[in-house]
């Protein structure tokens, strides 16, 4: 342990020693979610960029291994106790340490679960949680449910292990610290991240510096349709000519309100998504940035199925008025296409800036897939507050289905395709296009990247050391 402690100061001497010369590679671009509360660790276990640098999950699931696996942790099982109970063991990896510099132990393990487990659950849809006890016994960590609960084990995927940090530790995010191969501490606008040399393995030898919500021409940058369409609409939209680009769990499309007068009627519906000519969207609209796709499943998810339908050309609106909104009120060079195929079809278009979908026909909108789970419950169940339609009571017993599966190390992706078939069956969402990023800079990546795998990012990491000019 002395000798351990010993190289440990050796090597932070060093790194603050390399830091002077050290230049720091920006990151930016990339699409995040608010990154100005504690919330942040809800999402930032699955974030494949700054989530996987800094916090990584306990477990996640692999989408290109098509199955849940153990990430921070060595051993995790669930299996039946005494008189109807239930036991979940759990042990550490003896090689993960915390950006403080101090070994991640199975007390950590222990408290992170007597402290989030119940909240964790419940936010993923469990509302019936049995009452639990947790305990560390002969090397393991042990949670005794008194009955077995409506999920398994992997309910932990995509959940950032963290801990509260020491009070004079310059390494935090809001108060807490994570066991990622990099050490996060919070500017202006920005994250500076710095290699965990605790953590010896994983990080390459570069510093970096995460700018939060803009983009810069230097470094590592993320590039979408909108970040050029003001040129786009000044002049004639060309196609952008991307050397790497990566898919995107993000996508155009119409969510139609099914009550509004006139397109009630889902073959009407599904009449209208084959009017669309996609390709030419996706040129034009996204500037080649993205990809033509019908369904709300992103390409090359286990779960995605193609959906093999036809364009037509008919003029089937017959004078009816659709009325259309967005949340913003400029039209994109997107919307204005939309419109314009619809009108060319023979309906009036009227377009109403941020009104509320149960005002209008259907709203046009960019929305961000559940990635990598893919748990649309949150968008189509009958009991959701935030859903987008009203579900089914088919549809319901799917996607809870499908939930409970994501919590295993198997998940069964058939329901998750049956429930896109039956949402596109129902066409209550338009889907137009699934959006690309263009990437520049420094980054190890192939022409066209396998975001399947969680570790794409990072393994794309220049692992030489970019000196100061």
């Amino acid at each position: 342990m002395a000798l351990r402690t010993l190289a440990l100061g050796l090597a932070i001497a060093l790194n603050t020693w390399l830091y002077a010369k050290a230049k720091r590679i920006p990151i930016s671009g990339w699409p995040t979610q608010d990154l100005g509360s504690q919330a942040i660790f809800d999402w930032l276990g699955n974030d494949p960029v700054l989530g996987r640098m800094t916090c990584p999950p306990l477990t996640r699931l692999n989408l290109q291994k098509k199955r849940s696996e153990l990430v921070l942790l060595r051993e995790l099982l669930a299996k039946p106790a005494a008189n109807g109970q239930w036991l979940w063991q759990a042990k550490m990896r003896s090689d993960i340490y915390w950006w403080g510099g101090k070994q991640a132990t199975n007390a950590d393990l222990r408290n992170f679960l007597a402290n989030n487990l119940r909240q964790l659950a419940e936010k993923k849809g469990f509302t019936d949680v049995p009452k639990f006890d947790t305990r560390l016994e002969g090397g393991l960590v042990e949670v005794q449910w008194e009955s077995r609960p409506g999920f398994g084990p992997y309910l932990l995927n995509g959940l950032a292990f963290s801990a509260a940090a020491p009070a004079k530790q310059k390494s935090a995010l809001f108060g807490r610290q994570c066991v990622g191969p990099y050490k996060a501490r919070m500017g202006r606008d920005r994250v500076l991240l710095d290699p965990n040399v605790a953590q010896r393995k994983g990080a390459s030898a570069n510093y970096f510096t995460y700018f939060i919500g803009s983009r810069t021409k230097e470094g590592i940058s993320f590039s979408m349709a909108g970040d050029f369409e003001e040129v786009a609409t000044s002049q004639q939209p060309v196609e952008r000519s991307c050397r790497k680009q990566i898919d995107l769990p993000m996508f155009s499309a119409i969510i139609w309100n099914p009550q509004a007068e006139g397109i009630s009627d889902t073959k009407l519906r599904r009449e209208i998504s084959s009017l669309f000519p996609r390709k030419t969207i996706v040129r034009f609209g996204l500037l080649g940035l993205g990809k033509v796709n019908r369904s709300v499943i992103p390409i090359g998810h286990p779960g995605f199925r193609h959906t093999n339908r036809g364009n037509m050309v008919k003029k089937i609106g017959q004078g009816r008025l659709l009325v259309l909104s967005s949340a913003t009120k400029k039209i994109s060079l997107l919307e204005k296409l939309i419109i314009d195929v619809l009108r060319v079809s023979d309906f009036r278009v009227k377009f109403e800036a941020k009104a509320k979908i149960s005002e209008v026909s259907g709203y046009v909108s960019g929305f961000i897939a559940p990635w990598p789970e893919m748990d649309l419950w949150k968008s189509f169940h009958s009991n959701s507050n935030t859903r987008l339609v009203d579900g089914t009571s088919r549809l319901d017993r799917l996607l809870s289905e499908y939930r409970q599966a994501l919590t295993t190390r198997l998940p069964d992706f058939e329901k998750l395709a049956a429930i896109q078939s039956f949402i596109d069956k129902n066409e209550w969402i338009t889907v137009i296009a699934q959006h690309q990023a263009c990437v520049t800079g420094p980054l190890r990546l192939t022409s066209q990247a396998e975001t399947k795998d969680p570790d794409w990012f990072i393994t794309a990491l220049p692992s030489k050391r970019l000196s100061r000019d």
